[in-house]
């Protein structure tokens, strides 16, 4: 299985939340891990605010990210070229996303047109408003086995 991470599905690897269990099963279970480069951003930012809202202390945030940096590299990343920011652009409008949002959803939707159906796909998203999206563009989101 390709699975790919949004950020909402990344942060369930470090930070223990609804979802955890179910993204770092899908990890194991993987043969290959795919995001987007602006995950790396978003991950950090989220970190952040975990500890400027005292769910976690300062030492957690420092493990946490000196795990998610020593992960990072294990990470397939798909980066921004002109055609993903275009089509990120129209899913924006057509799904009311932010635009990160877009650009995870863009990526996740090449990368499943780009392996076709011959292998197993997942988008790993717990964002409502991003899930819903994917959902209705067909692609197949991670589930409890």
């Amino acid at each position: 299985m390709i699975l790919f991470l949004d950020s909402s599905a990344i942060v369930k690897l470090y930070a223990d939340e609804e979802g955890s269990a179910i993204v770092r099963a899908g990890v194991q279970r993987a043969a290959q891990v795919v995001c987007h480069v602006i995950a790396y951003v978003e991950i950090r930012a989220a970190l952040a605010r975990k500890h400027r809202l005292g769910d976690i202390d300062e030492k957690a945030l420092a493990v946490l990210k000196r795990e998610f940096g020593r992960d990072w590299p294990r990470f397939e990343r798909v980066a921004g070229t002109e055609a993903l920011l275009r089509r990120a652009a129209d899913l924006a409008e057509a799904y009311t996303l932010t635009g990160f949002d877009s650009v995870h959803l863009a990526a996740a939707e090449m990368l499943s047109l780009a392996i076709g159906a011959n292998v197993e796909f997942r988008f790993a998203v717990f964002d409502r408003r991003l899930r819903k999206a994917a959902t209705a563009m067909g692609l197949h989101v991670l589930t409890a086995a």
